[in-house]
């Protein structure tokens, strides 16, 4: 595949990606009554996310509030958890595979 053809594939997935998360992000304010939508995250960083949840925002009625954190505080912590990760690992430090996730107090 061309340079385009990858690019335009990336293109495409982002923007269903997107289409998904708006149809929810409406459906989820029709279901509560949510007067405002907070993005945040990863996914906030997202330029054309801003701008389609933006849209969805000021077409709805009444209008909701939008409220997105700048970008330097739109992080993953994907980073994170690979270092934590890393440090484990060099320890031998490995769960065993029947580890179920259940949260604590």
């Amino acid at each position: 595949m061309s340079e385009q053809e990858i690019a335009d594939i990336a293109a495409s997935f982002q923007a269903a990606i997107i289409d998904v998360l708006v149809k929810k992000t409406k459906r989820a304010v029709k279901k509560v009554g949510a007067k405002t939508i907070l993005l945040g995250g990863g996914v906030a960083a997202n330029n054309q996310l801003r701008e389609a949840l933006r849209q969805m925002c000021e077409s709805a009625r009444p209008p909701l509030k939008l409220l997105v954190a700048p970008k330097k505080y739109c992080t993953d912590n994907a980073v994170m958890v690979a270092a934590l990760a890393y440090h484990k690992y060099r320890r031998g430090l490995f769960a065993e595979l029947s580890l179920e996730p259940k949260p604590t107090a």
